[in-house]
């Protein structure tokens, strides 16, 4: 039953993402697909963990980590980038770059993005199945680590969202809370929440893959598709982001070399 949900879960994210992107041709707007890919993720880890046939506190422990991280980001989306008018500067950036052909790619695209829903909750379903007797020290802190990943980068994009909004701060750059010890602590947070899988499948096959994920996710966001076209941007868009490069770590949190005066 597990693996049919699964199969029909990922023709599904297919369709949808299809959807998505004949409503993203019609506003010329490509932002929606991050909350679909978001909440994609965000409804198949606790579906899986229901239909799955592993141990029952794994599974919970699955559906709470998955569930709340991917309805918190997908909300986040939906209210910060979908609603919102004006498209991201990353898919800006790419119609520009694509122009007239820039419909036709962006739908394989898109479809590249459910391709990537399936192969990282395929680690929801191996961790669902597992075969764990019961959950221990090693699920536990897993579950912890999850949910602290979520707290920090709701905190994080709270954090950047409460500076945006104030005029006062056009073109500068965010150096509030979390964001004085690393500059990009949402990234952080995103992939930290993916470490909290192999320690949930700890002792389990499904453990390898899921680090694995999490390993693919680290590379993803700090070498390709994540930190790079971000940290381009903010070069050209704030008058302060190269001192902030020189001051503030990229991705590991810890403690800036100097302190700026701007944004305490």
């Amino acid at each position: 039953m597990a693996l049919n949900f699964l199969v029909f879960a990922w023709v599904a994210v297919i369709f949808v993402m299809a959807i998505a992107w004949w409503w993203s041709t019609k506003r010329r707007e490509a932002d929606i697909v991050d909350f679909c890919w978001a909440l994609s993720l965000g409804l198949i880890g606790p579906f899986c963990a229901w239909s799955g046939n592993g141990n029952l506190e794994i599974r919970l422990y699955l559906a709470l980590i998955s569930g709340i991280w991917g309805i918190r980001l997908s909300g986040y989306l939906l209210f910060s980038r979908v609603l919102k008018l004006g498209e991201d500067g990353r898919y800006a950036k790419l119609r520009n770059y694509w122009g007239e052909q820039a419909d036709r790619k962006f739908f394989w695209f898109f479809q590249a993005q459910a391709i990537l829903v399936m192969f990282l909750s395929y680690s929801f379903y191996l961790i669902a199945n597992a075969s764990i007797s019961e959950a221990g020290l090693t699920q536990r802190i897993g579950l912890l680590i999850g949910l602290t990943a979520i707290v920090g980068e709701s905190v994080a994009d709270w954090q950047l969202k409460g500076f945006v909004s104030n005029p006062a701060n056009r073109g500068l750059t965010c150096r509030v809370g979390l964001w004085r010890y690393s500059r990009h602590p949402n990234y952080f947070f995103e992939w930290l929440h993916w470490c909290s899988y192999p320690l949930i499948a700890f002792y389990s096959g499904a453990a390898f893959y899921a680090a694995f994920v999490a390993v693919f996710m680290l590379l993803l966001i700090i070498k390709f598709s994540g930190i790079p076209p971000t940290e381009k941007r903010a070069l050209i868009s704030r008058r302060d982001y190269q001192d902030y490069m020189n001051s503030t770590p990229l991705f590991w949190p810890w403690f800036p070399k100097k302190v700026s005066s701007k944004c305490k």
